[in-house]
């Protein structure tokens, strides 16, 4: 069967296409992502994730090396970017989840294709433009062939809403489990609970920023402590996700204007305003947790080079996954600035990586 090609023009687009795929999912089905960064991979994930009736957060697990999200088939996704680190994973059970009850997405698979079952459905995007994405979806076997006849045939709306129409609202209402809210009510574990989940999170937000590890900590303390002095009049708007950063965001604005750092906090409201921030040692960051692979670090030094009002726009989009709505709400922004940020942080990474390697 010939592939499939769609151009989208932004990435909710992306992952309405991702919950198409999503929603045809079954138990042994692998998908192979390929494509540069920025190009769309974990947007189509997220999408894919809410076709198969998964609410959970989506985001690259780079480090993490998998991640699963619970829907009607338990889905894992892999990220094979720190390449030899995965084939490690793989090789010492790994493999096993390719052919489990659930189905696998593999980010960057182009860098372990021998690891990969040969029937799975290829999935490579491409860059056309600041919004613009050419996805070409291939069968490379009688499985993936299933899906790509499912993909191609009208289908009806993606289970979970992957259109955003009959699912989670980017920037509308809170989720009904909201763990502040529970808190405010006298729920002590419900705090607990926000420690548990954003804690490492934050730790490495404020690290990709240029904090070193005790100021990571101390910041992060720093956003907790604010969550529960603001307890009493927190009113939950939007995901409970962009909330938390959003009071981060304030935390590191803070901490530049104690440190008199550079660049000020009016450079997050300056389109590319600012000079980088120093390059963190790296002594206790994610690329030594993950080994001290080159390419890490070379990705952690391109971040703390580039100006920061497009360093947090990476880092909420890319590494925290928050949708561009979400971004825009958290930095006080329009959508088409981060849009712009983003592109051109791309840009600037991915010819740096290509410069030093």
């Amino acid at each position: 069967m010939s592939p499939l090609v769609r151009v989208t023009g932004r990435p909710e687009e992306t992952e309405a296409l991702g919950g198409a795929l999503g929603a045809h999912l079954g138990p042994g089905d692998v998908v192979a992502l390929v494509g540069p960064l920025g190009g769309g991979k974990t947007a189509f994930v997220r999408g894919v994730a809410r076709g198969a009736g998964s609410g959970d957060r989506v985001a690259s697990p780079t480090y993490t090396l998998m991640a699963e999200y619970a829907g009607r088939l338990p889905l894992y996704h892999f990220d094979a970017y720190l390449a030899d680190k995965e084939r490690r994973f793989l090789s010492s059970g790994g493999l096993e989840y390719f052919h489990g009850e659930g189905a696998s997405l593999v980010e960057w698979a182009d860098r372990i294709p021998e690891d990969l079952p040969e029937d799975r459905l290829l999935v490579r995007f491409e860059i056309l433009g600041e919004s613009e994405r050419r996805i070409t979806i291939e069968a490379l076997g009688p499985g993936s062939g299933r899906l790509l006849r499912a993909l191609a045939s009208p289908a009806p709306e993606p289970q979970g809403g992957a259109s955003r129409s009959g699912g989670e609202p980017m920037s509308g209402g809170p989720a009904p489990d909201d763990p502040l809210r529970r808190f405010r009510r006298g729920d002590e574990r419900a705090f607990e609970e926000i420690v548990r989940t954003y804690a490492d999170r934050l730790v490495k937000f404020f690290r990709r920023l240029g904090a070193d590890g005790g100021t990571c900590e101390d910041l992060t303390q720093e956003v907790f402590l604010k969550m529960v002095r603001g307890a009493v009049e927190y009113q939950a708007r939007g995901r409970f996700d962009a909330f938390v950063f959003r009071v981060a965001r304030n935390a590191w604005i803070d901490h530049v204007r104690a440190v008199d750092a550079r660049p000020r906090a009016g450079s997050l409201d300056r389109e590319g305003a600012g000079e980088p921030l120093p390059v963190p040692d790296g002594r206790a960051g994610p690329a030594e947790s993950a080994g001290r692979r080159e390419e890490a670090r070379l990705l952690l030094a391109g971040l703390s080079r580039i100006p920061e009002g497009e360093r947090l726009v990476v880092e909420l989009g890319l590494f925290q996954g928050l949708p561009y709505a979400e971004v825009a709400s958290v930095l006080d922004i329009p959508v088409g600035t981060v849009k712009s940020r983003m592109f051109s942080a791309i840009r600037r990474l991915r010819k740096e990586l290509e410069e030093r390697t």
